[in-house]
């Protein structure tokens, strides 16, 4: 796994719940590499499953809800650090919904999709 993920969940976890509990996580998922990351590395994604379930342990915020929270954060972030990456990805998205769109009323003459009946 690139270790910019890693680097980004490190940043939400020190922001949201502070150094010392980065400093736990690290200790208790008993990292090979003592939590040294560089954003351009590649690591074990076993290594930040180990840390999620870690914080979820001291935080008692349940592992489903952890991994929605840095989805969400992941995600903005990496519009921010790789604009033209996720350009690309969103004017994928929209152009499938523009083309479903427009298969939808071509096939029933208004924008209702079909029944699934």
């Amino acid at each position: 796994m690139l270790g910019r993920i890693f680097t980004e969940f490190f940043t939400l976890v020190e922001a949201e719940f502070g150094d010392d509990m980065l400093d736990d996580i690290i200790e208790d998922a008993e990292l090979p590499n003592e939590g040294a990351y560089t954003a351009v590395g590649n690591y074990d994604y076993l290594e930040l499953i180990r840390l999620v379930t870690a914080l979820s342990e001291r935080s008692h915020i349940g592992i489903p809800d952890l991994v929605k929270t840095f989805g969400t954060f992941i995600f903005e972030r990496l519009v921010l650090i790789y604009p033209k990456l996720t350009e690309n990805i969103c004017d994928s998205f929209f152009s499938n919904i523009s083309l479903n769109t427009k298969r939808a009323y071509q096939s029933n003459g208004d924008l209702r999709f079909p029944s699934s009946r």
